[in-house]
Protein backbone atom coordinates (compact mmCIF):
# COMPACT_ATOMS: atom_id res chain seq x y z
CA UNK A 1 0.00 0.00 0.00
CA UNK A 2 2.26 2.61 0.84
CA UNK A 3 4.24 1.70 -2.65
CA UNK A 4 1.28 2.11 -4.31
CA UNK A 5 0.49 5.56 -2.65
CA UNK A 6 4.15 7.07 -3.75
CA UNK A 7 3.50 5.98 -7.12
CA UNK A 8 0.25 7.83 -7.51
CA UNK A 9 1.70 10.85 -6.16
CA UNK A 10 4.94 10.56 -8.48
CA UNK A 11 2.57 10.43 -11.58
CA UNK A 12 0.77 13.12 -10.81
CA UNK A 13 3.28 15.41 -9.71
CA UNK A 14 4.89 14.26 -13.44
CA UNK A 15 1.56 15.29 -15.20
CA UNK A 16 1.50 19.10 -13.61
CA UNK A 17 5.54 19.08 -14.35
CA UNK A 18 4.60 19.05 -17.84
CA UNK A 19 5.54 22.52 -19.61
CA UNK A 20 1.60 23.79 -20.48
CA UNK A 21 -1.70 22.52 -18.45
CA UNK A 22 -4.47 22.64 -20.06
CA UNK A 23 -8.31 23.39 -19.24
CA UNK A 24 -9.42 20.16 -19.56
CA UNK A 25 -6.57 18.67 -17.32
CA UNK A 26 -6.93 21.36 -14.92
CA UNK A 27 -10.89 20.47 -15.06
CA UNK A 28 -10.39 16.78 -14.72
CA UNK A 29 -7.57 16.29 -12.90
CA UNK A 30 -8.27 14.30 -9.90
CA UNK A 31 -6.08 12.69 -6.74
CA UNK A 32 -5.86 9.85 -4.84
CA UNK A 33 -7.43 9.80 -1.36
CA UNK A 34 -5.36 8.93 1.14
CA UNK A 35 -5.19 9.16 4.98
CA UNK A 36 -3.62 12.29 6.83
CA UNK A 37 -3.62 14.32 3.00
CA UNK A 38 -5.20 17.19 2.38
CA UNK A 39 -9.12 17.84 1.83
CA UNK A 40 -10.41 16.38 -0.98
CA UNK A 41 -13.20 19.33 -0.93
CA UNK A 42 -10.41 22.18 -0.85
CA UNK A 43 -8.43 20.55 -3.25
CA UNK A 44 -11.80 20.37 -5.63
CA UNK A 45 -12.87 23.68 -5.03
CA UNK A 46 -9.66 25.26 -5.71
CA UNK A 47 -9.04 23.69 -9.23
CA UNK A 48 -12.93 24.45 -10.26
CA UNK A 49 -12.08 28.52 -9.25
CA UNK A 50 -8.54 27.91 -11.35
CA UNK A 51 -10.69 26.16 -14.28
CA UNK A 52 -12.99 29.35 -14.14
CA UNK A 53 -10.67 32.21 -14.22
CA UNK A 54 -8.84 30.37 -17.37
CA UNK A 55 -11.61 29.70 -19.25
CA UNK A 56 -12.80 33.46 -18.73
CA UNK A 57 -9.12 34.55 -20.07
CA UNK A 58 -9.10 32.27 -22.68
CA UNK A 59 -12.67 33.42 -23.96
CA UNK A 60 -11.19 37.21 -23.87
CA UNK A 61 -7.83 36.03 -25.53
CA UNK A 62 -9.89 34.87 -28.32
CA UNK A 63 -12.16 37.46 -28.77
CA UNK A 64 -9.04 39.66 -28.65
CA UNK A 65 -7.30 37.77 -31.56
CA UNK A 66 -10.24 37.64 -33.54
CA UNK A 67 -10.54 41.58 -34.09
CA UNK A 68 -7.86 43.30 -35.89
CA UNK A 69 -6.61 46.83 -35.42
CA UNK A 70 -7.84 48.08 -38.68
CA UNK A 71 -11.70 48.35 -37.75
CA UNK A 72 -10.24 50.47 -34.44
CA UNK A 73 -9.11 52.75 -36.89
CA UNK A 74 -12.15 53.18 -38.71
CA UNK A 75 -13.60 54.13 -35.57
CA UNK A 76 -11.76 57.45 -35.38
CA UNK A 77 -8.84 58.23 -32.64
CA UNK A 78 -11.17 58.25 -29.81
CA UNK A 79 -12.69 54.81 -30.07
CA UNK A 80 -9.37 53.82 -31.45
CA UNK A 81 -7.44 54.71 -28.12
CA UNK A 82 -10.68 53.58 -26.40
CA UNK A 83 -10.31 49.69 -27.99
CA UNK A 84 -6.62 49.88 -27.67
CA UNK A 85 -6.36 50.63 -24.19
CA UNK A 86 -9.53 47.82 -23.56
CA UNK A 87 -7.04 45.14 -25.00
CA UNK A 88 -4.08 46.38 -23.70
CA UNK A 89 -6.16 46.28 -20.42
CA UNK A 90 -6.87 42.17 -21.60
CA UNK A 91 -3.31 42.12 -22.56
CA UNK A 92 -2.63 42.99 -19.07
CA UNK A 93 -5.64 41.01 -17.60
CA UNK A 94 -4.40 37.88 -19.61
CA UNK A 95 -0.56 38.02 -18.26
CA UNK A 96 -2.00 38.47 -14.63
CA UNK A 97 -3.88 35.45 -15.15
CA UNK A 98 -1.40 33.62 -16.56
CA UNK A 99 1.00 34.88 -14.43
CA UNK A 100 -1.31 33.61 -11.37
CA UNK A 101 -2.50 30.34 -12.97
CA UNK A 102 1.96 29.98 -12.82
CA UNK A 103 1.56 30.86 -9.18
CA UNK A 104 -1.36 28.48 -8.65
CA UNK A 105 0.79 25.56 -10.22
CA UNK A 106 3.90 26.15 -8.47
CA UNK A 107 1.84 26.09 -5.52
CA UNK A 108 -0.28 23.17 -6.42
CA UNK A 109 3.39 21.50 -7.67
CA UNK A 110 4.81 22.95 -3.90
CA UNK A 111 2.04 21.01 -2.68
CA UNK A 112 2.35 17.93 -4.24
CA UNK A 113 5.94 17.64 -3.57
CA UNK A 114 4.94 17.88 0.34
CA UNK A 115 2.38 15.65 -0.12
CA UNK A 116 4.24 13.56 -2.18
CA UNK A 117 7.17 13.55 0.63
CA UNK A 118 4.66 12.78 3.38
CA UNK A 119 2.99 10.34 2.26
CA UNK A 120 6.86 8.47 1.44
CA UNK A 121 7.52 9.33 4.87
CA UNK A 122 4.03 7.90 6.23
CA UNK A 123 5.09 5.19 3.82
CA UNK A 124 7.90 4.66 5.41
CA UNK A 125 6.98 4.27 8.54
CA UNK A 126 3.58 2.12 8.04
CA UNK A 127 6.04 -0.01 6.30
CA UNK A 128 8.30 0.05 8.94
CA UNK A 129 5.55 -0.92 11.74
CA UNK A 130 4.18 -3.60 9.88
CA UNK A 131 7.36 -4.94 9.26
CA UNK A 132 7.83 -4.48 13.05
CA UNK A 133 4.50 -5.84 13.72
CA UNK A 134 4.95 -8.85 11.10
CA UNK A 135 8.09 -9.99 13.01
CA UNK A 136 6.06 -9.92 16.63
CA UNK A 137 3.22 -11.86 14.72
CA UNK A 138 5.65 -14.15 13.55
CA UNK A 139 7.36 -14.63 16.57
CA UNK A 140 4.19 -15.12 18.33
CA UNK A 141 2.90 -17.74 16.43
CA UNK A 142 6.44 -19.78 16.49
CA UNK A 143 5.78 -19.51 20.17
CA UNK A 144 2.35 -20.54 20.37
CA UNK A 145 3.29 -23.55 17.64
CA UNK A 146 5.72 -24.14 19.92
CA UNK A 147 3.79 -24.37 22.84
CA UNK A 148 0.76 -25.89 21.17
CA UNK A 149 3.41 -28.94 19.73
CA UNK A 150 4.56 -28.93 23.34
CA UNK A 151 1.35 -29.59 24.77
CA UNK A 152 0.12 -31.87 21.64
CA UNK A 153 2.89 -34.38 22.47
CA UNK A 154 2.23 -34.55 26.40
CA UNK A 155 -1.35 -35.18 25.51
CA UNK A 156 -0.26 -38.07 23.37
CA UNK A 157 2.71 -39.55 26.06
CA UNK A 158 -0.62 -39.02 28.97
CA UNK A 159 -2.62 -40.91 26.31
CA UNK A 160 -0.10 -43.42 25.51
CA UNK A 161 -0.02 -44.03 29.56
CA UNK A 162 -3.38 -44.30 30.48
CA UNK A 163 -3.80 -46.97 27.34
CA UNK A 164 -1.40 -48.86 28.83
CA UNK A 165 -2.31 -48.93 32.33
CA UNK A 166 -6.27 -49.85 30.98
CA UNK A 167 -4.30 -52.60 29.10
CA UNK A 168 -2.52 -54.04 31.88
CA UNK A 169 -5.57 -53.60 34.18
CA UNK A 170 -7.73 -55.67 31.45
CA UNK A 171 -5.29 -57.94 31.85
CA UNK A 172 -4.39 -58.26 35.28
CA UNK A 173 -8.95 -58.48 35.79
CA UNK A 174 -8.91 -61.14 32.77
CA UNK A 175 -6.63 -63.29 34.60
CA UNK A 176 -7.71 -63.20 38.07
CA UNK A 177 -11.56 -63.88 36.34
CA UNK A 178 -10.05 -66.97 34.82
CA UNK A 179 -8.40 -67.89 37.43
CA UNK A 180 -11.64 -67.82 39.66
CA UNK A 181 -13.69 -69.29 36.94
CA UNK A 182 -11.24 -72.39 36.58
CA UNK A 183 -11.34 -72.94 40.72
CA UNK A 184 -14.73 -72.30 40.68
CA UNK A 185 -15.17 -74.86 37.89
CA UNK A 186 -13.35 -77.66 39.76
CA UNK A 187 -14.93 -76.64 42.64
CA UNK A 188 -18.34 -77.46 40.78
CA UNK A 189 -16.46 -80.72 39.09
CA UNK A 190 -15.51 -82.13 42.53
CA UNK A 191 -18.94 -81.83 44.92
CA UNK A 192 -20.62 -83.42 41.59
CA UNK A 193 -18.31 -86.31 41.34
CA UNK A 194 -18.19 -86.43 45.62
CA UNK A 195 -22.20 -86.27 45.30
CA UNK A 196 -22.31 -88.68 42.88
CA UNK A 197 -20.06 -90.82 44.23
CA UNK A 198 -22.58 -90.38 47.69
CA UNK A 199 -25.69 -91.70 46.33
CA UNK A 200 -23.79 -94.73 44.18
CA UNK A 201 -22.44 -95.73 47.50
CA UNK A 202 -25.96 -95.23 49.51
CA UNK A 203 -27.56 -96.69 46.51
CA UNK A 204 -25.03 -100.14 46.72
CA UNK A 205 -25.58 -100.16 50.45
CA UNK A 206 -28.73 -99.75 50.31
CA UNK A 207 -29.73 -102.22 48.00
CA UNK A 208 -27.30 -104.72 49.50
CA UNK A 209 -28.85 -104.25 53.21
CA UNK A 210 -32.45 -104.90 51.34
CA UNK A 211 -30.98 -107.80 49.74
CA UNK A 212 -29.69 -108.98 53.17
CA UNK A 213 -32.91 -108.33 54.59
CA UNK A 214 -35.14 -110.04 52.19
CA UNK A 215 -32.79 -113.25 51.59
CA UNK A 216 -33.08 -113.40 55.74
CA UNK A 217 -36.08 -113.16 56.04
CA UNK A 218 -37.07 -115.43 53.30
CA UNK A 219 -34.41 -117.74 55.19
CA UNK A 220 -36.28 -117.12 58.35
CA UNK A 221 -39.48 -117.97 57.23
CA UNK A 222 -38.26 -120.81 55.43
CA UNK A 223 -36.59 -122.36 58.59
CA UNK A 224 -39.58 -121.45 60.15
CA UNK A 225 -41.67 -122.90 57.74
CA UNK A 226 -39.79 -126.02 58.01
CA UNK A 227 -40.18 -126.53 61.34
CA UNK A 228 -43.70 -125.89 61.46
CA UNK A 229 -44.46 -127.95 58.39
CA UNK A 230 -45.45 -130.56 60.31
CA UNK A 231 -47.82 -128.35 62.78
CA UNK A 232 -50.96 -127.95 60.76
CA UNK A 233 -51.72 -127.02 57.04
CA UNK A 234 -53.40 -123.89 58.26
CA UNK A 235 -50.94 -122.59 60.49
CA UNK A 236 -48.10 -123.10 57.54
CA UNK A 237 -50.18 -121.53 54.80
CA UNK A 238 -50.74 -118.75 57.64
CA UNK A 239 -47.53 -118.29 58.29
CA UNK A 240 -46.17 -118.89 54.46
CA UNK A 241 -49.01 -115.73 53.82
CA UNK A 242 -47.61 -114.04 56.30
CA UNK A 243 -43.78 -114.36 55.10
CA UNK A 244 -45.44 -113.54 51.67
CA UNK A 245 -46.84 -110.63 52.69
CA UNK A 246 -43.16 -109.25 54.51
CA UNK A 247 -41.75 -110.01 51.03
CA UNK A 248 -44.02 -107.68 49.35
CA UNK A 249 -43.48 -104.85 52.18
CA UNK A 250 -39.75 -105.73 51.49
CA UNK A 251 -40.06 -105.42 47.58
CA UNK A 252 -42.49 -102.22 48.04
CA UNK A 253 -39.29 -101.04 50.38
CA UNK A 254 -36.88 -101.48 47.56
CA UNK A 255 -39.34 -100.22 44.92
CA UNK A 256 -39.18 -96.77 47.13
CA UNK A 257 -35.75 -97.09 47.41
CA UNK A 258 -34.86 -97.40 43.76
CA UNK A 259 -37.79 -94.42 43.22
CA UNK A 260 -35.22 -92.51 45.91
CA UNK A 261 -32.54 -93.29 44.03
CA UNK A 262 -33.69 -92.05 40.78
CA UNK A 263 -34.96 -88.69 42.49
CA UNK A 264 -31.32 -88.07 43.35
CA UNK A 265 -30.53 -89.06 39.77
CA UNK A 266 -32.09 -86.44 38.68
CA UNK A 267 -30.78 -84.14 41.21
CA UNK A 268 -27.58 -84.81 39.91
CA UNK A 269 -28.33 -84.44 36.20
CA UNK A 270 -29.47 -80.99 36.49
CA UNK A 271 -26.49 -79.82 38.70
CA UNK A 272 -24.39 -81.30 36.16
CA UNK A 273 -26.56 -79.11 33.75
CA UNK A 274 -26.58 -75.82 35.85
CA UNK A 275 -22.46 -76.60 35.70
CA UNK A 276 -21.89 -77.12 31.77
CA UNK A 277 -23.94 -73.76 31.45
CA UNK A 278 -21.61 -71.80 34.12
CA UNK A 279 -18.47 -73.57 32.25
CA UNK A 280 -20.44 -72.04 28.62
CA UNK A 281 -20.85 -68.66 30.24
CA UNK A 282 -17.76 -68.22 32.23
CA UNK A 283 -14.79 -70.55 29.91
CA UNK A 284 -16.02 -68.06 26.48
CA UNK A 285 -12.77 -66.68 25.04
CA UNK A 286 -10.22 -68.95 27.79
CA UNK A 287 -7.37 -69.78 26.45
CA UNK A 288 -7.19 -72.61 29.20
CA UNK A 289 -9.48 -75.44 28.07
CA UNK A 290 -11.68 -78.51 30.90
CA UNK A 291 -12.46 -81.23 29.98
CA UNK A 292 -16.20 -81.88 30.24
CA UNK A 293 -17.86 -84.10 33.01
CA UNK A 294 -19.11 -87.13 31.90
CA UNK A 295 -22.08 -87.88 33.68
CA UNK A 296 -23.34 -90.75 31.52
CA UNK A 297 -22.85 -93.27 34.24
CA UNK A 298 -24.93 -91.07 36.57
CA UNK A 299 -27.66 -91.04 34.10
CA UNK A 300 -27.99 -94.87 33.31
CA UNK A 301 -28.37 -95.45 37.17
CA UNK A 302 -26.10 -98.11 38.98
CA UNK A 303 -25.13 -100.99 37.79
Amino acid sequence: MPEELSDDVAQHVDHVDDERISLSEIENVSFPIRMRGYDRDEVDALLAQLAIEARHLLEVQAQLEHDNEAPYLKLGNVAGNILQLARDNADQMTSEGLAQVAAERAAAESDIEELRRRAETEASALKELAERDATAVRKEADRLLAEARVQATAKVLEAETEAADIRQAHQHIRAQTEAEVRALKAEVVDEVKRLKAKAHADYTVMTREAHRDANRVEKEARQRAELLKDEAEAQAAEHVRKARAEVVKLREAEAALRKRVGALQSTLDTLSQDVGKEDVEAGAGSATETSPVDLTDSRRGPS
